[in-house]
């Protein structure tokens, strides 16, 4: 999906960010303060950082973005439940893991697996 839309088009990145913002901003997310790391372990590059701009969009705290070995499922580890928490599952549709990983940057880490490209590959057709 990224590979044929965003790689080497040109957009307004402001305009983007204005429109996730109008469509994705929770305000009681912001105020819960949660830091987010985002791990890209689909293999497909640019992918963390799309899902970078869309969560901040929503108003949460994205304090890293990398790149990790391919993983097949997209999860969301967290030592605590939150609103943050529950509003990302639910909107990325994955499971969450009730788990602080030990490398973690984050209070709440979203690793990104080869089935969240898959499901944005079935969205552009």
């Amino acid at each position: 999906y990224l590979d044929k839309t965003l790689k080497g088009v040109n957009f307004d990145s402001q305009l983007l960010d204005n429109i996730l913002s109008e469509n994705l901003l929770d305000t009681n997310l912001a105020s819960e303060a949660k830091k987010i790391e985002i791990r890209n372990a689909t293999q497909v590059p640019g992918m963390g950082n799309f899902v970078s701009r869309v969560v901040a969009n929503m108003g949460l705290e994205v304090v890293s973005v990398k790149n990790e070995e391919q993983t097949t499922e997209t999860l969301i580890y967290a030592k605590e439940s939150s609103k943050s928490v529950a509003r990302l599952a639910k909107f990325l549709q994955v499971k969450t893991i009730k788990e602080e990983l030990p490398d973690a940057q984050g209070d709440i880490v979203i690793v990104l697996g080869r089935d969240f490209y898959h499901r944005l590959e079935l969205i552009s057709d």
